[in-house]
């Protein structure tokens, strides 16, 4: 590799606590649809009229339930933070509504923050990584970030032009091994 070329360093997902939301709407969804059910069998004597109604209604429901389930799996799947030896990437996707990317050149990186605010992030290990650029109105966010504090030091140790040696993948290895095995570049190809 030349010098002047750019590597895909690291790339990570939101935090897993965003599809707390989604796992809810599902279970939801589905304890509607089995009350409604219940209630369409109970309905069927009197009124087989109302007993579909309220059947038709539950499978609605589950159905939207189970479609904004996997919209929210989509966007948690797809949307990610990439860090390269020039960038840093964030990828926004969220089906109908939103289609972001938002490069960060590292070299106009001026501060870092991480902010970890609340009981349940500081006990899940979640928040923001805020990079101030100037010149881009003032700031860029990065929110849902896990372990904010490593990826701010991770960001620093690029923008100071340290190397990023294997020890510091493997300290990042545990929290991000999903995204991270295929982006190893010690891995060989077998």
């Amino acid at each position: 590799h030349k010098k002047n070329e750019e590597e895909i360093i690291l790339s990570i997902q939101d935090h897993w606590i965003i599809l707390v939301k989604p796992v809810f709407l599902i279970i939801s969804g589905v304890v509607l649809f089995l009350f409604m059910t219940y209630l369409a069998v109970l309905l069927k004597p009197t009124s087989a009229f109302l007993g579909l109604a309220a059947l038709f209604f539950g499978t609605v429901f589950l159905g939207l339930c189970v479609h904004f389930f996997f919209i929210f799996l989509l966007h948690w799947e797809i949307s990610a933070l990439v860090f390269t030896t020039k960038r840093i990437i964030d990828l926004r996707f969220f089906p109908y509504v939103e289609d972001d990317v938002v490069h960060t050149e590292i070299v106009t990186i001026n501060e870092i923050e991480k902010r970890k605010r609340g009981i349940l992030q500081n006990l899940l290990n979640y928040g923001e990584v805020i990079v101030i650029v100037p010149g881009k109105s003032g700031s860029v966010e990065f929110h849902n970030v896990p372990h904010p504090g490593r990826i701010a030091n991770f960001i620093e140790n690029i923008k100071l032009g340290r190397t990023v040696e294997k020890k510091d993948f493997e300290r990042l290895k545990p929290s991000f091994s999903k995204k991270f095995e295929f982006l190893n570049p010690d891995k060989k190809d077998e």
